[in-house]
């Protein structure tokens, strides 16, 4: 068998259940907004890795490698993909790396804000709202009960205005990431059940409300083994990529005795997902444009 050494990382932001309004609307406020930002096409580094992922870091600063429109408007209005309804025909296909640098230190939300300002007027962004009955998830625990280990660092009290992702916790916090490699994923790190919820939301394509009744932060390890295509959050790469291959001989074939992401959250986290519906808000795209580059 040949080795496969091509990968992928994805940072998963965190999901909430609701839209977040948009920046300073009717409230004659100037919406708060990045002092510096640099918006490029995406280029291959010739690698053959694919990363993608948007990472809010310390002193204010923004990185986005490789997103498209929708991972940028999922991040920046806390929304699944499931809430996003029309956009232009190049929403997952044109992808873009951002350098963004706020003034002070701010928060998460604070940082969602100012890319709703950057999206706006960068990518003259517009929208309205609606209210639709969706498909969500509910995370359970099984009959059998959950199999969680409680975590033993000492994770501070802002921690669930942390995306998942990596370089989005301070040093020592090994706050969960997803990775791919090959033709497994897994996540692994430390989150609470709300968190889990917002990383699965992003890979399973819809909201994920957290019914478990656990409080507090678990060390987290879940893997398995998605079909091509199957993960929401790679939404706009090609198969090859979301397979994890950087070559072109097209994705590995789907493994028959590999485990779905729902068979193991049962067995490995003792969870569930069950497919229920509720009333969410959706964000339907009026117009978009390609922004500038500089």
């Amino acid at each position: 068998m040949r080795n496969i050494n091509k990968w992928v990382w994805v940072g998963i932001a965190a999901v909430a259940v609701a839209l977040v309004s948009e920046a300073g609307q009717g409230q004659g406020k100037k919406p708060p907004a990045f002092e510096v930002a640099s918006i490029k096409p995406n280029t291959p580094d010739g690698s053959g890795a694919i990363r993608v992922g948007i990472q809010p870091q310390p002193g204010g600063r923004l990185t986005v490698t490789n997103a498209n429109l929708r991972m940028l408007i999922r991040f920046a209005y806390n929304i699944d993909d499931a809430q996003i309804s029309g956009g232009p025909p190049w929403l997952d296909s044109d992808r873009y790396d951002i350098n963004a640098k706020a003034e002070g230190n701010p928060s998460i939300n604070e940082q969602r804000e100012m890319l709703q300002t950057l999206l706006a007027e960068r990518f003259g962004l517009k929208f309205h709202k609606e209210s639709r009955e969706l498909p969500v998830y509910a995370l359970l625990p099984t009959k059998g009960g959950p199999k969680l280990t409680e975590a033993t660092d000492d994770l501070s009290s802002s921690s669930s205005d942390r995306p998942v992702g990596p370089g989005n916790a301070p040093i020592g916090q090994r706050r969960g990431v997803a990775m791919m490699i090959g033709g497994t994923t897994q996540i692994a790190g430390i989150m609470s059940m709300v968190q889990l919820s917002q990383a699965l939301a992003n890979l399973v394509g819809r909201k994920v409300v957290d019914k478990t009744g656990l409080e507090g932060n678990y060390d987290i390890k879940l893997e398995w083994t998605p079909q091509p295509g199957e993960i929401a959050g790679l939404r706009g790469l090609p198969a090859v990529a979301a397979a994890g291959r950087g070559d072109h001989d097209g994705p590995p074939p789907a493994d028959p005795n590999g485990v779905s992401i729902f068979t193991a959250i049962q067995e490995q986290l003792g969870l569930r997902l069950e497919s229920q519906k509720g009333p969410a808000d959706v964000l339907v795209i009026d117009s978009a444009v390609k922004p500038s580059e500089n």
